[in-house]
């Protein structure tokens, strides 16, 4: 899984359509780099799964760090 790929392919998505990066998607710079570039959406598994404490890691993923609630 590699957030690269998004990249490699933005290229060839048609103007106009949704863009959605669907890999590899682990700390919040990848996340405002990937909508600098004009990605749409975004779809996190794995890093959510796979963290200590899911919470805590999409609060990272979203810069929430210390907020009280997430909805």
């Amino acid at each position: 899984m590699d957030v690269e790929r998004t990249y490699e392919l933005l290229s060839d998505v048609p103007a106009g359509k949704t863009v959605v990066s669907e890999s590899g998607i682990r700390t919040r710079d990848q996340l405002d780099d990937l909508e600098r570039v004009g990605v749409d959406a975004v779809l996190i598994g794995e890093t959510l799964m796979r963290a200590a404490d899911p919470e805590a890691a999409c609060r990272d993923l979203v810069g929430l760090e210390g907020e009280a609630e997430v909805y």
